[in-house]
């Protein structure tokens, strides 16, 4: 029952109604370049830019604080990280399609040391940050965006265990 319903939700973030668009419909304009601020649940904050290398992918730097662990995220212990984010755009549908997924992003963060929340010497290693996430980079007015997405987040720090989540972003960009 589970996979039947995780093989549903799949289904309809990837799908896009291509043949039900109607004549109003107008392709999203192109950006090159596009600053972003999103909050989510293990990579709590995060900021940055984007570069549009084609129609299809943007490259771009990342700055967040990510979860290391915590009791339900509740009091988390974080780390400020930084890294790069890369974009995939598998299908560029017009604007106002607002739940169908459109993007999968991924993000590769160095987590930097730390202890109780001070920067700590570099003879402690720091960590990784990973989140892959699908969903939706798109404009709902000049030059202004809406992205969300879920997807699986993990962090991997050198005095924690392995922390593993389902990761949801929700955030606003703007195009330049």
């Amino acid at each position: 029952m589970q996979r039947a319903f995780l093989v549903a939700l799949v289904s309809f973030l990837l799908w896009s109604p291509a043949n039900s668009q109607s004549p109003d419909d107008q392709p999203e304009p192109s950006r090159d370049i596009s600053v972003f601020m999103s909050a989510g649940v293990l990579e709590f904050v995060s900021a940055g830019f984007l570069i549009r290398l084609s129609d299809q992918y943007s490259l771009g730097l990342v700055t967040s604080q990510v979860v290391l662990r915590g009791r339900w995220f509740i009091f988390p212990h974080a780390a400020p990280g930084f890294g790069v984010r890369g974009a995939y755009y598998f299908s560029r549908d017009g604007r106002n399609k607002f739940l169908w997924a459109n993007a999968i992003t991924a993000d590769l963060q160095y987590l930097l040391p730390t202890r109780n929340g001070r920067l700590i010497s570099m003879h402690n290693p720091g960590g990784i940050g990973l989140e892959a996430v699908v969903g939706r980079d798109g404009l709902v007015g000049e030059g202004i965006g809406i992205l969300w997405g879920a997807g699986v987040a993990a962090s991997f720090y050198s005095e924690n265990p392995p922390l593993l989540s389902i990761a949801f972003r929700l955030g606003i960009h703007l195009d330049f």
